[in-house]
């Protein structure tokens, strides 16, 4: 679980996210974190950093549009 003071980012290799730079969630309740992303119109892969340093886990997820993805870390 991410600690209120850090922030997950998001990365992705599809516009709207990016690599190199992510974006930043935000905070909705102890445990829960939310980002709206649009804009894009096919699957993309993203990944989830921490305070956007450190890659949480090895593992990338499936973002479809239109559809919420819910994560547990």
């Amino acid at each position: 679980m991410i600690g209120i003071s850090s922030t997950p980012f998001l990365r992705g290799e599809t516009a709207p996210l990016s690599p190199d730079k992510g974006l930043a969630m935000q905070y909705v309740e102890i445990g829960v974190w939310r980002a709206g992303l649009s804009g894009f119109d096919a699957p993309m892969k993203i990944s989830v950093w921490k305070d956007d340093k450190e890659k949480i886990g090895e593992q990338s997820y499936e973002l479809i549009p239109g559809e919420n993805l819910e994560i547990n870390i």
